[in-house]
């Protein structure tokens, strides 16, 4: 390795000081353009022959100067740089050339031949000049029979050679890797001796993976190191058993878990973001595979980002400094890390301490790369855990619950019961799956469920939308726990995650199901980005003009979105609108409790009593304003409650109400223009596409006190994305809603 610092391929292992930028407030923005400075930064530094690569790396140097076997080694990170962070190598000249050039040369080197698989991999199969799979087959051939002659299953500087070091195996071994996902055939041998390798030089007691073996010095623990033997054995893990772990309770006692849980040990206790490009790869690398969000109660990518992105200079160059060399390749697989990181999060699966809820280690992770393929996004996974708050699960639209064994929970108030409840509450669907369809954890399952929402879980029918939103699924079973709105929690009974743990596509439909969740979780649009501000706080400052709300309780479904208002309030307080306090009464309650607005909401027939019905009329009376809602555009509710007001003010007619009211204007007291509004796609798909608001009035003592809304309000003051409502666009929900508080507040 020592050697390979002076050519900048591995480069520093420590990063240099640089002033972070803030985690907490590091962008996605910030992050893209720090990528698009960095790819500029390489383009700048690539030399007219189309490469990146020092001519007189080419000869062999002095004894113990390595550089000349990796002649190809810069050019290869430099492309496999640019090409994730997603350059075009159909429409780039520049790219073109480099990959030219990088396919006529010939070398042994583990670093060099590992990386320019790396290339190839991300590439089709040809172009019109390059076969590109047959140059991924070449590398391959020569990785894989490039084992270091004193030690199987590592790899030296020079393939075939004799001293070995964990550098060198990593890059040697992710080569192959490659390969192998491309489809090419790697033989079992070969994975069997990389594991053994490197549990036998595993550190105990700290997990962590040193050098080499060669002194005492190269055995010492190193982050960077401990990567690789991360990496190396969630890869063997895949190969060699992911069959072994179908069955529930096998995976945490095998050999290889434990050594990984090990290492992740080490790396909870280590990990510090770092400016070393090459360690963070290695992170990003382990954060992955592992699906781990936090390492040492820290969000790796978010901090290495900031960190990373605060040490660009000028030129765009970024990582540890240096020059020459170091300069570049750091900047190189800086971009790596940026571009890799931040692609959105299809799901986090749940990690519940004392409980054995990852008895397929590789189901979602399987999942999530069946998912990127099938829909040509790149996605990741992460593992949470009940010890962080359900806000920073919201990265991820779905929290994936398994298990074979009955829940560990107390009871309704267990704070980690709780926690699951507010994530699904802040808009979130929370998956399930029995493993091995374990009957025990789809009782306590149900049980815990209904024990914190009014709702049963039922089967899906075949109509609904999970079934057949984007693939039709006729034979998987699902469960649901549906608010009225939206499917809240997806349980499946029949374990199709036993083969989500093997990729096993035999059964395609237990595949398509996921699939379709995910679809529905995200309504069908594009994943939001992992940095995305998923779940708003409110910002310090004054929010605007008091505006009280009064929630309506009643034997109906009073409450389906319980945060609703909760996440309105912050959105209209960050926007300087409103602030917004909300309290819960009874409809005779409603006279004199000081409240500008009252919301009553449902999703079926209303089972409102004859004397709510006058309370509320002599509300609006008094000069209130109320609105009724059918949330999730379910209009059983807001006609039953049409034809009760009729009764109730003798001559009312339901109307549409005009255009130029204040509440669609906003003039008079400062709010928004919702003359013009935007619907979910689910509405306009079904109802045609229309911009001009729906509300409608009933008009009491001539003014229209009481409004109407068959559109959904509520999933949009929630901020929830997920298909199958007809309703306003999140935006236009809050910007009606802020309009329809300050025009009652104003009154």
């Amino acid at each position: 390795m020592r050697s390979m610092l002076r050519v900048g391929l591995a480069v520093v292992l420590v990063g240099l000081a640089a002033a972070p930028a803030s985690a907490q407030d590091i962008t996605d923005e910030q992050i893209r353009n720090a990528i698009r400075k960095g790819v500029n930064f390489l383009y700048s530094q690539q030399n007219s022959a189309g490469h990146w690569d020092q001519p007189t790396y080419r000869k062999p140097k002095p004894k113990g100067d390595q550089e000349y076997k990796q002649y190809g080694g810069w050019t290869s990170i430099c492309l496999y740089a640019l090409l994730s962070a997603g350059e075009d190598w159909q429409g780039n000249p520049k790219l073109y050339k480099a990959l030219k050039w990088l396919a006529d040369q010939e070398y042994n080197g583990s670093y060099a031949r590992g990386l320019r698989a790396h290339v190839w991999r991300k590439l089709p199969d040809r172009s019109a000049d390059i076969d590109f799979l047959d140059e991924l087959r070449r590398d391959l051939d020569v990785l894989a029979n490039g084992f270091s002659r004193h030690q199987p299953g590592a790899y030296t500087y020079l393939l075939g050679g004799g001293s070995w070091d964990h550098s060198c195996t990593q890059y040697g071994v992710l080569g192959v890797w490659e390969a192998a996902k491309r489809g090419l055939k790697v033989e079992d041998a070969y994975w069997r001796a990389v594991e053994q390798h490197f549990l036998k030089h595993q550190d105990m007691p700290s997990g962590g993976w040193g050098y080499a073996a060669h002194k005492a010095e190269q055995r010492r623990p190193r982050m960077s190191m401990t990567a690789a033997g991360l990496a190396m054995l969630y890869i063997t893990q895949d190969y060699l058993h992911s069959r072994e772990y179908v069955a529930p309770g096998v995976a945490h006692n095998s050999t290889v878990q434990k050594a990984i849980d090990k290492g992740l040990e080490y790396f909870d206790k280590h990990y510090t973001p770092s400016t070393n490009g090459y360690l963070m790869v290695g992170i990003e690398r382990v954060g992955v595979a592992s699906g781990r969000k936090f390492f040492n109660g820290k969000d790796w990518y978010r901090t290495g980002a900031a960190k990373l992105v605060a040490s660009q200079k000028g030129d765009g160059s970024m990582g540890g400094g240096g020059h020459g060399g170091t300069k570049l390749i750091n900047t190189a697989f800086s971009v790596v890390f940026l571009s890799r990181g931040r692609v959105p999060v299809m799901v986090n699966k749940l990690a519940i301490d004392g409980y054995q809820w990852n008895n397929r280690p590789r189901d979602v992770a399987n999942v999530t790369t069946w998912a990127s393929r099938e829909f040509e996004t790149p996605m990741n996974w992460q593992v949470v855990d009940l010890d962080t708050r359900p806000e920073q699960w919201a990265d991820a639209p779905m929290l994936y619950l398994a298990g074979h064994k009955a829940l560990p929970f107390a009871g309704p108030d267990d704070p980690g019961l709780q926690k699951i409840k507010r994530f699904i509450d802040l808009g979130g669907v929370l998956v399930t799956n029995a493993d091995g369809g374990s009957g025990a954890f789809t009782a306590s399952l149900r049980k815990h469920l209904e024990s914190v929402y009014p709702y049963k879980m039922l089967r899906v029918d075949q109509g609904d939308e999970l079934m057949n939103i984007v693939r039709p699924v006729e034979r998987q079973r699902a469960m649901s726990l549906h608010n009225g709105v939206r499917h809240l929690v997806v349980h499946f009974p029949s374990d199709p995650a036993g083969l989500y743990q093997v990729s096993s596509e035999r059964d395609a439909e237990a595949w398509h199901l996921m699939g379709n969740v995910f679809h529905y979780a995200i309504e069908m649009q594009r994943p939001r980005a992992k940095l995305d501000r998923h779940v708003e706080q409110r910002k310090a400052g004054k929010a605007g003009p008091r505006v009280t709300v009064g929630r309506v309780r009643h034997a109906g479904n009073w409450d389906p979105e319980p945060l609703a208002w909760e996440r309105f309030a912050v959105a209209a307080a960050n926007a300087r609108k409103a602030d917004v306090k909300t309290q819960t009464l009874d409809a005779a309650d409603a006279a004199g409790s000081g409240v500008a607005l009252l919301h009553v909401v449902g999703t079926a027939q209303a089972q409102l009593t004859g004397d709510q019905v006058d309370a509320i009329v002599e509300f609006a009376r008094a000069g209130g304003t109320v609105l009724v809602e059918a949330a999730g555009g379910r209009t059983a509710f807001t006609d039953s409650v049409a034809r009760q007001l009729r009764t109730a003010v003798p001559g009312a007619r339901v109307r549409r109400l005009p255009m130029n009211s204040p509440i669609y204007t906003g003039a008079g007291f400062g709010g928004y223009d919702c003359t013009d509004v935007a619907y979910r796609e689910y509405y306009t798909q079904r109802l045609g596409d229309t911009d001009r608001p729906s509300l409608m009035a009933v008009e009491v003592d001539g003014e229209p006190r009481i409004l109407i809304s068959a559109e959904d309000l509520t999933t949009g003051l929630l901020g929830a994305r997920v298909w199958g409502v007809f309703g306003y666009s999140v935006d236009s929900s809050r910007k009606l809603m802020t309009n329809i508080a300050l025009h009652a507040a104003k009154k």
